[in-house]
């Protein structure tokens, strides 16, 4: 598993910090297919294959109180519902309400065969928050 915070995620981290900007806030969590190892130029998961919004039911983010810039993010998804049955899970991905990409992850595959359901979590440091 490997993750990294975008160059947008830093420069968004340090407008929060610089300016107090709370805009624009976390909003989706993606899910994709892709394979390759993340970089921090990244503007989009590789093969993405569902988004969510925080105010879909399905996905959450979460501020940790104790841990500066610490966030606990997830997603529940089913096989034949919110992605194709059997599709390969591989990127996780975070983004701001204006769809910019924060933090990619790529991990090992899991397929969603169709009616099962699968819950997704991280827990990701977004630095200068």
């Amino acid at each position: 598993m490997s993750g990294i915070q975008t160059e947008y995620g830093r420069d968004w981290a340090v407008d929060r910090i610089l300016n107090g900007d709370a805009e624009p806030e976390l909003q989706y969590v993606a899910l994709g297919s892709g394979d390759t190892d993340p970089v921090e130029g990244d503007t989009a998961l590789e093969a993405e294959e569902y988004q969510a919004s925080t105010e879909d039911s399905n996905a959450n983010i979460y501020k940790v109180a104790d841990l500066p810039g610490t966030y606990r993010v997830d997603i529940t998804v089913s096989g034949g519902v919110e992605v194709d049955s059997d599709t390969s899970v591989s990127e996780f991905g975070i983004k701001t309400a204006d769809e910019g990409l924060v933090y990619r992850e790529v991990r090992s595959p899991t397929v969603i065969s169709g009616g099962e359901r699968i819950s997704f979590e991280i827990e990701v440091e977004l630095v200068n928050v």
